[in-house]
């Protein structure tokens, strides 16, 4: 059921009988107001990553729609930066409350290659936090769109990571922009 949720919560996919779910048909990245060219799961298909090598803990958040329609469908959405030698990832993991297993379900949220981030940071730390900020908002422009901002602001009200409520906090306050560049067909736009 975690991974039921992760994908058509999370990833907006859509399952399809004998052949898993489908979602992401986009072969170009997306490409961020502050340059980052980026691939969102759910919108692109995602090509594969290096071995992610370093992960960092984000932070985690209560969200009450893992499962709709499925009792409690309440459950734990958790985040990590990973670290390969070519990419940053957004990793994402959910746990619903009702499943008995003890394992959360993983996948990439979003990535961005290396060799693709605009120049101009100069220690790590500020430079993974930025990484991590513009991964997550890449994935809030997808997971959550215009739309879902407010039922969602209670989670990230009660979650104790600053960088999530950093990216959220920006990404409420210009949601239609992000939306519109990073998933506009026209990467020029």
């Amino acid at each position: 059921m975690n991974y039921i949720a992760l994908n058509q919560t999370i990833f907006k996919k859509f399952g399809v009988i004998g052949q898993g779910f489908r979602g992401g048909d986009r072969k170009a990245p997306g490409h961020t107001r502050r340059g980052y060219d980026v691939w969102i799961n759910g919108v692109h298909e995602m090509p594969e990553i290096s071995e992610i090598s370093d992960y960092y803990e984000i932070g985690s958040l209560e969200y009450p729609d893992l499962m709709i329609g499925m009792g409690d469908g309440s459950g734990e959405i958790k985040y990590w930066l990973g670290v390969s030698e070519k990419e940053y990832a957004l990793v994402i993991g959910v746990k619903l409350h009702e499943d008995p297993s003890d394992d959360h379900a993983f996948d990439l949220a979003a990535f961005v290659r290396k060799d693709s981030i605009p120049p101009g940071r100069s220690e790590e730390v500020v430079y993974l936090n930025d990484v991590a900020d513009e991964l997550l908002i890449a994935h809030f422009t997808h997971f959550l769109g215009t739309d879902n901002i407010d039922e969602f602001k209670p989670c990230i009200e009660d979650t104790e990571s600053d960088i999530l409520k950093k990216a959220f906090e920006y990404y409420e306050q210009n949601a239609a922009e992000e939306v519109k560049q990073t998933l506009s067909d026209d990467p020029g736009t």
